[in-house]
Order: structure tokens, then sequence, then C-alpha cells
């Protein structure tokens, strides 16, 4: 394929329906080589998303210090391009990493970034997203009332959005905490909105 773009984006799409047949290493594979045609073409925009791709493909391997590698050059890249988009997506994944890892303090200050950048950008469905990971580390940590303030404000972001599927999330979320902590008629109220 004699065209840059277009081999970067196949490859990255067969990366992809690799890494959702369950196939990682395969995954892998295909995402070094679409990094491998973006980077020769210089594009930074589609280098970032192959980056994140190939972090994911590494993370769903256990392989939590190479996805860090591919995270943390991805949002090197994205901040040197200016991709506010892009670092809000990175620093998502470097969160969830991080979080993987029980790294909660970086994980918690990469969310906190992501989530500033997806307010100032006007992205609320990586607001909500980045929202509800932050509260499930916050629920780790056993710090119930922070997750259920941000569990509540991802909600009003889903509603204010009409996303009715991760409202519905969001409230089963908020249902489990109600029952882990001995409220089982907040928890029932919760489960009747879901």
């Amino acid at each position: 394929m004699k065209d840059a773009s277009g081999r970067v984006a196949v490859l990255n799409n067969l990366g992809n329906i690799q890494s959702s047949l369950g196939k990682p290493l395969n995954a892998v594979e295909l995402y070094d080589k679409a990094l491998t045609s973006a980077q020769e073409k210089g594009d930074p925009t589609e280098e970032v998303n192959v980056l994140g791709n190939l972090g994911g493909a590494y993370r769903e391997l256990g392989a939590y210090q190479r996805a860090l590698n591919c995270l943390n050059k991805g949002l090197e890249i994205s901040e040197q391009s200016q991709d506010r988009a892009a670092e809000c997506q990175v620093l998502l994944n470097l969160a969830n990493v991080h979080s993987d890892l029980e790294q909660d303090d970086q994980a918690i200050d990469c969310y906190e970034r992501c989530l500033a950048i997806a307010r100032e950008i006007k992205d609320p469905l990586t607001e909500s997203e980045a929202l509800c990971d932050l509260a499930a580390t916050l629920v780790y940590l056993k710090q119930i009332p922070e997750a259920m303030q941000c569990y509540e404000a991802s909600l009003k972001v889903c509603q204010r959005i009409g996303n009715a599927y991760a409202a519905a999330v969001v409230y089963k979320n908020l249902a489990d905490i109600a029952t882990f902590n001995g409220l089982p008629k907040a928890a029932e109220e919760f489960r009747q909105e879901a």
C-alpha cells in the first residue's frame, strides 16, 4: 500500500479488530507496523492514536511499563502538537494504567488533568468517563463521599447530553456504593433510576 495514511489506518483498524477478538499479541504486531508508518509519515495525530492503541494492547497483556512508555510518548507528542483532544484521551488512558498498578496519586492526577481538558474543549463523553473512572479509584481508596460526588457529576453530564445508557451505569455504580455502605433504601432508589 503506497498511501501512508491508508496504511496507518488499515493496520490500526486491523489491530483494533485483533484486540477486540482478545488477541492482544496480534494487535501489538499490527500497531507496531502502524506506528512505524505513522512515524515515517510524520503525522503526530496518527502517531498519538496508534501509541494509545499500542499502550492499550500492552495494558491488556499486563505489560504495564510498556503501556506507560507508549502513553507517555503519546502525551509528549500531543502536548508538543497542542492537540488537546488527544492529550485528554492519553491522560485518561494513563490514569487507567496507573490505577491498575495501584499508583493512585498518579492516577488521580491524570484523571484530574483529563477532566480539566475535557471541560475546556467541551468533550462531555470523556468528562463523564473520567469522572466515573476517578470515582472508581476513590471507592478503592475508601473515599466514598468524594466518589459519590464524582458519580453524581458524571450523572449530570450524562443527563445533560441525553446519554441514557451511561446514566444507567452511573446509577448502578451509585446503587453498589449505597449497598456496600449499608444504605439499602438509597441503593433501591438508584436501582430504580437505572
